[in-house]
């Protein structure tokens, strides 16, 4: 069994951040590292910072694109405005 070292990605993290200090090799090739190389799955984007912050800001500006083409489309019909948020703050 062959393993895609370039389809796989390392976070080796150190003292809570992040670092590219250590380089992982599988079959004599080098794993790309999340720092330098970010991915997204499943819509996700999964980089360095290791927080989920921009991911639900990215998604709030998403939700809030759609409600507001939506109740442009259909003004008469819709009963949401440009105030309305499925997304609580924290």
């Amino acid at each position: 069994m062959k393993f895609e070292a370039t389809q796989s990605r390392s976070l080796v993290i150190k003292k809570g951040q992040a670092t590219e200090r250590f380089k992982l090799y599988v079959q004599k090739e080098e794993i790309p590292s999340i720092v330098t190389s970010p991915i997204k799955c499943m819509g996700k984007r999964f980089d360095a910072s290791i927080q989920d912050r921009d991911n639900i800001k990215k998604l709030e500006q998403q939700v809030e694109k759609v409600l507001k083409k939506t109740a442009a489309d259909y003004p008469a019909s819709s009963k949401l405005d440009s105030t309305s948020t499925l997304c609580s703050q924290n």
